[in-house]
């Protein structure tokens, strides 16, 4: 009995199988290779989603910070020229009214008024700019010598000399002219400075509003592009 005999092997499938082997592999090397290209992209393109977004949030923030405050940098200052303005009209009120009633808390309050005009030109001699400072000047030049006179009148009512005080309140309304005139003008600056700082806000704010879902939109389709 003859053994069997074994079935010969095909050259051609042998060859094919041969030449299909490193054909997938590298085939597979080429998609991993693909795949490992794409998932770095995308991370890549992730990142400067966020970094970009970041940007955007920062510039955002500090350009709404700054208008802001600058907007209060300027009603601060408006607040105490108006305080003065307020505290330099009750001066003249009080004087007139211890002149007709010589009272001890006219008196008190009339020392308030100009504590609180002084302290509101200090404010602004401090923090305002040089125009606003050119007028604080010359109304406080003139507010130390309307004071000088205001006592002087305040004296001669107390003591009983009522032309002396008359003509003392005739001589003080140039000074108080001038004071009124000098703070109107540095009110009507600061007033108009902060309509101007209030409307740059509101463009800023309307601005970053707009831009913000804009901004995420346009970086979420980055990212999906990406991915």
């Amino acid at each position: 009995m003859q053994p069997a005999r074994q079935p010969r092997a095909d050259s051609h499938t042998g060859a094919a199988g041969a030449a299909a082997g490193p054909t997938g592999r590298s085939a597979g090397q080429r998609l991993g290779l693909q795949g490992r290209a794409a998932t770095r992209l995308a991370t890549a393109g992730l990142a400067l989603v966020l970094v970009s977004l970041t940007g955007f949030a920062l510039w955002a923030s500090l350009s709404t910070s700054r208008a802001t405050r600058h907007v209060l940098y300027v009603a601060g200052l408006y607040g105490a020229l108006e305080q003065a303005r307020f505290a330099l009209v009750s001066e003249e009120s009080l004087e007139r009214s211890y002149r007709l009633d010589p009272d001890p808390q006219t008196r008190a309050e009339l020392d308030r008024a100009a504590r609180s005009l002084r302290e509101a030109l200090t404010f602004v001699d401090l923090h305002g700019d040089s125009n606003a400072r050119k007028h604080i000047a010359l109304a406080r030049a003139q507010h130390d010598h309307y004071q000088d006179g205001v006592r002087q009148e305040l004296a001669a009512i107390d003591a009983g000399q009522p032309e002396r005080a008359e003509a003392l309140d005739r001589a003080g309304e140039p000074l108080f002219a001038t004071m009124a005139r000098e703070l109107d003008q540095a009110a009507t600056s600061e007033g108009a400075e902060a309509l101007g700082a209030l409307t740059d806000l509101d463009r800023r704010a309307g601005t970053v509003a707009v831009a913000t879902p804009i901004a995420f939109t346009v970086g979420w389709c980055c990212w999906r592009c990406s991915g």
